[in-house]
């Protein structure tokens, strides 16, 4: 068994991460130890827009410039439009909520993650 996970870690570090920046927290954006891993996310283009998604709790009641990516050293926040869909908001809850949160990223964002990371087409999802 040991010997499948190793595989399927392998294909995910050649073809699946550079899809998906891992998402850092910070409370002080100037001392690198408050930052530290916080969630998940993949880079999607649909058109001419591009997006990051990840969950909706990811930023349910933090401060998004709190929530960014590492770029060599560097915590570097996200810019663009965020509209999130949280599951467990008390005001309109459902279990049949979306967890999802959708940024629709800037031109300055954009150029950033593509100096690392790809974009997945959203038309090949699916």
């Amino acid at each position: 068994m040991t010997e499948l996970y190793n595989h399927v870690a392998n294909l995910i570090r050649r073809e699946v991460i550079k899809y998906t920046p891992q998402l850092f927290y910070t409370k002080d954006h100037e001392r690198e130890s408050e930052t530290f891993a916080f969630a998940s996310s993949v880079l999607i283009k649909f058109g001419t827009d591009f997006f990051l998604v990840t969950a909706g709790h990811v930023f349910y009641k933090e401060d998004a410039s709190s929530i960014g990516v590492m770029i060599e050293n560097d915590f570097c926040t996200i810019g663009g439009e965020l509209k999130s869909f949280e599951p467990n908001d008390s005001d309109t809850y459902s279990p049949h909520n979306l967890d999802i949160a959708i940024f629709k990223l800037d031109d300055i964002t954009i150029n950033m993650f593509k100096e690392k990371y790809e974009f997945l087409e959203l038309q090949n999802l699916g």
